[in-house]
């Protein structure tokens, strides 16, 4: 115990290994309109509460751009913000969505969307690891 004492760092590691646990997304994007489909595929590491770049892809209409950020880690599940903007030609931007997802560790979440005003339907799917 003595040691414990003298490696505040250590104890505290100790305490909360899933705060230093480095974490894995595995996410597949799709977003079908107006009868064309458009995709990306990413595989990056999460830090907690630092926003991360999922993909940024450049479709006909713009640049679609997925970001994320870990919020929260449990030994249940991870809570995530998930959010996927476009940056349209003319320079406007727009939020396709942003969501908070709480996902099970090495199990797959889907987030679906069905836009009615731009007739669009968008899929998300994430998986986190622990590596």
């Amino acid at each position: 115990m003595n040691a414990l004492k003298k490696n505040p760092i250590l104890f505290s590691s100790m305490l909360s290994p899933l705060l230093i646990s480095d974490w894995q997304a595995h996410v597949n994007f799709e977003i079908d309109r107006d009868g064309k489909s458009h995709g990306a595929q990413s595989s990056v590491s999460l830090v907690i509460s630092e926003e991360t770049i999922l993909f940024d892809n450049h479709t006909r209409y713009g640049t679609l751009t997925g970001k994320a950020e870990l919020l929260d880690v449990s030994v249940d599940e991870v809570s995530i913000l998930l959010l996927v903007q476009e940056r349209c030609h003319d320079g406007a931007c727009r939020t396709i969505m942003s969501s908070v997802v709480h996902a099970n560790l090495n199990m797959p979440t889907t987030v679906n969307l069905f836009n009615e005003q731009f007739d669009e339907f968008v899929s998300l799917k994430v998986e986190i690891f622990s590596v």
